[in-house]
């Protein structure tokens, strides 16, 4: 919910016009802080997960991020799906 909520609330107030950048601008920030930072934690205060272990997420995140922005432009691309999501 964290990442969503991050991701859509910086969406809707950031001012830049480029789509490409403002999904990247949005996605990257809600990911750092929901995946990377807050379920990191959880993971090392429930589970005793070391932190070299919980490094590896980093990369993982990162890719998360630039299959979600190109999947985005790809539905925002098509008229249909702005028309049904109000953009």
């Amino acid at each position: 919910a964290l990442i969503g909520g991050v991701a859509g609330l910086c969406w809707h107030k950031l001012p830049l016009q480029n789509r490409t950048l403002r999904l990247i601008a949005a996605i990257l920030p809600a990911h750092l802080l929901g995946s990377t930072i807050v379920n990191s934690l959880a993971l090392h205060i429930f589970y005793a997960y070391p932190w070299s272990a919980l490094a590896l997420r980093v990369p993982n995140m990162l890719g998360q991020v630039v299959v979600e922005v190109l999947v985005l432009r790809a539905l925002l691309a098509n008229a249909a799906f702005r028309k049904v999501a109000g953009l």
